[in-house]
């Protein structure tokens, strides 16, 4: 018998709109890992720290067949990068791309939100020079140099103010209100004419104050779990040994007998699989 068990893992953390890290890096001298005669296509990954585990939270596009390569500009969610901590540690490791997926280590290095801010401020551009190579970070692999990455840009964007704050910047001010109307006088008659009497003046109504609705924030992003609910498709290939390894394909042996009463061993075990 066949038994086939999947397990998924998620873990569901609030987003709570720490903003987006803009960052763009550049690689020099990288150390080649492809070979005498090719150079390597290096793209990098930003692991995150989480339970003792490191997991990648972004992966760039390769650069073909470069050893300085400047890689585009990534926007990463801070929640998801570091949950909004800035000295939280991540880490950055560049591979050489193949198409198999087998991916070879180029080197890594350990730094934090902070630290590619920092760096950026202190290097004033692109260029390596002197005084931008002690704002470089050096790329190790197994403890021996394996180049520099340089950081082109790093800064914050889209930082959510809190629901407070906001309400209170929205809000429009409240309007005073109207005096009350003044009484009128009272009315004296004259000696010789009979009295005559006034009707009596309303006081024209007083408008509350006006009061804005509640504010309504923007729906969530979605999660992972939102995306495992809304349905997942996995792919299934089954590939059938018909070599002579399991016997003549024209004999009688019930692996391969067609007409059966009971559910042939390749039938139980296709069912088995598909019902999963």
């Amino acid at each position: 018998r066949i038994f086939v068990v999947f397990r998924i893992y998620a873990k569901v953390t609030p987003h709570t709109g720490m903003g987006d890290f803009n960052v763009q890096l550049r690689g020099v001298k990288l150390k080649n890992v492809e070979g005498l005669f090719k150079k390597s296509d290096p793209f990098y990954e930003v692991l995150h720290l989480n339970d003792g585990n490191w997991d990648t939270v972004y992966r760039s596009e390769p650069v073909m067949d470069d050893l300085n390569p400047t890689w585009r500009e990534a926007k990463v969610d801070l929640a998801i990068l570091c949950d909004g901590k800035l000295a939280s540690p991540i880490r950055i490791r560049i591979y050489d791309f193949e198409k198999k997926g087998d991916h070879e280590l180029m080197g890594e290095f350990e730094t934090s939100v902070e630290g590619l801010i920092s760096a950026r401020a202190f290097a004033a551009g692109g260029d390596v020079n002197d005084t931008e190579s002690a704002a470089a970070f050096n790329v190790t692999k197994k403890g021996r140099d394996a180049g520099q990455i340089f950081v082109m840009r790093a800064d914050i964007s889209g930082v959510e103010e809190p629901a407070e704050e906001r309400e209170a910047e929205e809000a429009p001010p409240a309007e005073e209100e109207a005096p009350p109307a003044a009484a009128a006088p009272a009315f004296v008659p004259a000696v010789a004419a009979p009295p005559t009497y006034a009707p009596a003046v309303a006081a024209p109504p007083a408008f509350a104050a006006y009061t804005p609705g509640a504010y309504v924030p923007p729906p969530p992003k979605p999660t992972f779990v939102d995306y495992v609910a809304g349905g997942c498709e996995i792919n299934l290939g089954i590939a059938i040994d018909y070599s002579a390894s399991n016997g003549k394909k024209c004999g009688f042996l019930p692996i391969f007998l067609i007409y059966s009463i009971s559910l042939l061993p390749y039938t139980l075990y296709l069912r088995l699989s598909l019902s999963i």
